[in-house]
């Protein structure tokens, strides 16, 4: 969260510049399932929801975007996502290349996924009730497990580029109401990422808008380093202003 505000204070000065809008958004996170193994091929499986105590933790994104003309729009995502459990498991933990954590040791987990993106879309659809646009994505995928007791931590990180097709589809119920569903996915043998929303907008006058949606979150990979599938679940509320 504490990124995400210097990150609108560092834009501030650009973001009030005409043709730009600005999305803050946040709600709760809950988790589906989130299966672990590190390493992929010697490592011990466990759930991060299941076999420790997760609970629904707040979170908090941003969307900063430019209309070059009213075909393309390019806009950046900044999503951090950090989630952390606690709890014993039954089993002897081999985490990492450390030495296995105990069976029935108090064990603090955090998973983080945090997310840096640059969009460009093309509107292929424009009338007065249906939008619809696809384009492309640009991720950096910022990774980052650990699990510690007492005494000890173990962690692993993995920083990439993900390339994703993007897309959004967008119906106009009235004037000031309107339904929404805009996603990234893609998948491939090296793995798979969605993070698709749903929601309801409606527009307080021409530049504020208001919304409600749900979010899914979902993917993973399994090789040699890591066997990881995670499923999370957004309720969130957005703000929307267009300068």
């Amino acid at each position: 969260m504490r990124k995400l505000v210097i990150f609108i204070v560092f834009l501030l000065p650009v973001i009030l510049m005409a043709g730009f809008d600005v999305n803050i958004e946040g709600g709760y996170v809950f988790c589906g399932y989130n299966d672990i193994q590190i390493p992929g091929d010697e490592g011990t499986e466990f759930s991060f929801c299941d076999d420790l105590n997760y609970q629904p933790q707040a979170y908090g994104r941003m969307h900063l975007g430019y209309t070059i003309n009213k075909k393309h729009y390019v806009f950046a995502t900044l999503a951090p996502f950090t989630v952390k459990a606690e709890g014993t498991l039954d089993k002897n933990l081999k985490f990492g290349d450390s030495p296995p954590f105990a069976a029935g040791e108090q064990l603090t987990s955090y998973y983080n996924f945090n997310s840096w993106r640059l969009t460009w879309r093309y509107t292929l659809i424009d009338n007065s009730r249906w939008k619809f646009a696809l384009g492309f994505t640009a991720k950096i995928r910022d990774a980052y497990i650990s699990v510690e007791n007492a005494t000890r931590k173990t962690e692993f990180s993995n920083v990439g580029f993900v390339p994703i097709i993007h897309f959004m589809a967008d119906y106009q119920i009235s004037d000031k109401l309107g339904m929404n569903i805009t996603g990234d996915a893609l998948g491939a043998p090296q793995g798979r990422a969605e993070d698709v929303r749903f929601s309801t907008y409606y527009h307080l006058n021409k530049k504020v808008k208001l919304d409600l949606g749900y979010r899914i979150l979902e993917g993973g990979a399994d090789n040699d380093k890591i066997y990881g599938f995670a499923l999370f679940h957004y309720l969130s509320m957005g703000l929307s202003y267009q300068f």
